[in-house]
This record gives structure tokens, C-alpha cells and sequence, in this order.
């Protein structure tokens, strides 16, 4: 399905694969990823405008951030480190 897309758009520069994400490429790698950066942008510009006409985008925050969050993750850094640590070795 891929292949008949490809075909039919032979100026793609990207695809997005519903559950899979974003496939950019180009010449070289430099070409590829400054296509992934300009799509990237486009939907957030894209997202942006509908934003503004419709309201909020995605149903809206479903949980709003712990009060205390930045002492949580300074509690819980440390031991999170720890364990990456013991793993890796």
C-alpha cells in the first residue's frame, strides 16, 4: 500500500502511517531530516489554525499537573538513576 502511494505521490516527501508515525526521506540524511522538521512544523501550524477557530484541540487536558511535581521528580530522580544504573551493568 505504501508502494502505491509512492507512486502515485512521486514528490512525497513524507508519509504518515496511522499507529506508526512519521516516515520522512530525502537524498541524504540532512534532506530527510529537515523534511521530518518542516512537517513537523506544518502540523503544529496546521493544529494551531483549527485550534483558534474551533476552540481546544484534542478534547483538552484530561488531568492538570500535580502541585508538587518538581519536588517529586527531584525525590524520585536519584532512585530512578540508581536503578537504570544496576540494570546496565
Amino acid at each position: 500500500m505504501l508502494r502505491k502511494a509512492w507512486r502515485l505521490f512521486l514528490d512525497a516527501t513524507a508519509c504518515g502511517l496511522g499507529g506508526h508515525g512519521l516516515f520522512t526521506w530525502g537524498d541524504t540524511q540532512r534532506e530527510s531530516y529537515l523534511n521530518t522538521i518542516t512537517i513537523i512544523d506544518q502540523i503544529g501550524q496546521f493544529i494551531g489554525e483549527h485550534a483558534a477557530k474551533k476552540g481546544i484541540s484534542f478534547g483538552g487536558a484530561k488531568y492538570s499537573a500535580h502541585q508538587e511535581r518538581e519536588t517529586l521528580a527531584t525525590k524520585i530522580m536519584p532512585v530512578r538513576e540508581a536503578a537504570s544504573l544496576r540494570c546496565s551493568a
